[in-house]
């Protein structure tokens, strides 16, 4: 698929009109991973001492406007199981028209547009789009990475899954499919978290 031939569906110039167009369940889920993604971040930066790695003070911020629009790209999807490995790289493309509404830098706004179109990218180089492995995958998009596969594994799982068995099987893919400072932070952050997990409707 194209994405400039698509682009037409989407009809407005104003990004939080756009991310209010989300269907109900897309925007409830993309809520959640900006959410858990941003307190992983801060709980890397405050009390993991990561800094250096994260490129400062408004990585946070980053990691929180890209998950947020992690799944833009869904909303041009006309067939979504057939399309479904396209969306991120849909997504940074239609985002390029909004990233000076994000946010002011061209370097954070690069970060931003990473974030949405390599969330999906995994360490050991099976991920999508690009297949690209954990020396091209940018810690930001990391983060997303795992706040994203923790919203769904949350969402599908049964009554009789406890959190720790998803924490368990995320820290058992650090390095193959998630990065493992991410993993290392979530796992780190999750009392901050789960203050947060039992007020939300996980629909």
């Amino acid at each position: 698929m194209n994405p400039e031939r698509k682009i037409g569906i989407i009809d407005t110039h104003d990004f939080d009109a756009l991310l209010n167009s989300f269907p109900p369940p897309l925007y409830r889920h993309s809520h959640r991973v900006a959410i858990y993604s941003f307190i992983i971040a801060e709980h890397a930066i405050k009390f993991l001492r990561l800094c250096d790695l994260t490129g400062g003070k408004r990585f946070s911020e980053v990691v929180h406007l890209g998950s947020s629009c992690h799944d833009l790209g869904k909303l041009l999807l006309l067939d979504q199981d057939k399309e479904y490995k396209e969306h991120p790289s849909i997504g940074a493309y239609l985002l390029k028209d909004y990233k000076k509404d994000l946010i002011d830098e061209e370097e954070l706004q690069t970060a931003v547009l990473e974030t949405v179109n390599l969330h999906h990218e995994q360490p050991n180089g099976n991920g999508f789009p690009n297949k690209i492995n954990s020396s091209e995958i940018p810690i930001h998009v990391g983060f997303c990475s795992v706040a994203n596969a923790l919203d769904h594994r949350l969402t599908k799982k049964d009554k009789d899954t406890c959190i720790d068995e998803i924490l368990e099987s995320i820290k058992r893919q650090a390095g193959t499919v998630f990065c493992e400072i991410a993993v290392e932070c979530l796992i780190s952050a999750w009392k901050c978290i789960v203050k947060r997990y039992g007020e939300w409707d996980l629909e």
